[in-house]
């Protein structure tokens, strides 16, 4: 079923792709179906997964990629109904649904490792991390097509982009509100890694040593800073595109650390 999932994206994605730079751009219902049809397919797909295993699925790096572009998936679909739909918004989000789909299939063929049972606290961490960066891959492409708008405006570019994005003001506030609730998640799912350090006996600071812990604590205060920033007029806009760029670019590589065969994150239970 994953698999009919990732179809439905790419489809998806293609459609949308098209739709945008159609002249004038189009907006049809195709492109949603179908990333709805594949969010559909992800669910039962992950809830399966669940049934047979007896593990939330996040066990390996597959299952855990699958349920980043899950999460994406979620937050993009809630997202698109609650800023009124901005068509251009599918064309720019689902290309990254579809990159965390591919890369799940991907590492799907590496030989699967035996799961081990979790304490609650870290099952919790890992949704809420996983949930935290789908809603920081969103703010990454609101940052996009900010960045992308506010050039062609100043080259004055009447080009379907122009056409078909939202305005300034409302890609601002997209962002704005996915950093908050991504920032809010990552707060919470520190909280719940400190718990679940502090329940095995461990020094509460001990987890913020390990690779992972270094690079997603100065993920977490770089976004500290972009959440903060909102409230200063003179970080507004690019300044606060350009730290969500980075923000998310040490969230790959907080991705890595975690997938890496010596300095696993040992609380995930993945396994390279």
């Amino acid at each position: 079923m994953f698999i009919l999932a990732t179809l439905g994206y790419v489809v998806g994605a293609g459609l949308a792709l098209r739709d945008l730079m159609a002249a004038p751009p189009r907006r049809s219902a195709g492109p949603v179906l179908c990333a709805l049809a594949g969010f559909l397919f992800h669910t039962l797909s992950l809830s399966w997964d669940w049934a047979a295993t007896g593990h939330f699925p996040t066990d390996s790096a597959s299952q855990t990629l699958s349920f980043l572009a899950w999460g994406s998936m979620f937050l993009f679909l809630v997202s698109f109904r609650l800023f009124g739909q901005p068509a251009a918004l599918v064309s720019f989000f689902l290309p990254v649904v579809v990159l965390f789909a591919l890369a799940a299939l991907a590492v799907s063929f590496a030989p699967p490792q035996e799961a081990e049972d979790r304490a609650r606290w870290w099952v919790v961490h890992g949704i809420l991390m996983l949930l935290g960066c789908g809603a920081f891959a969103f703010a990454l492409v609101t940052s996009v097509m900010y960045l992308l708008l506010e050039h062609q405006l100043k080259a004055r570019a009447v080009g379907p982009l122009l056409r078909g994005l939202p305005s300034l003001q409302t890609l601002d506030r997209m962002n704005v509100i996915s950093i908050g609730f991504g920032f809010a998640l990552s707060t919470l799912s520190m909280v719940a890694a400190a718990v679940g350090w502090r329940m095995e006996n461990r020094p509460p600071g001990e987890w913020l040593r390990e690779p992972m812990g270094i690079v997603f604590g100065v993920t977490w205060f770089l976004y500290l800073c972009a959440v903060n920033a909102r409230f200063l007029p003179q970080f507004r806009g690019k300044t606060v595109a350009y730290l969500t760029i980075v923000g998310f670019a040490l969230i790959l590589l907080t991705l890595a650390v975690l997938f890496s065969g010596d300095v696993l994150h040992p609380r995930m239970g993945v396994s390279p």
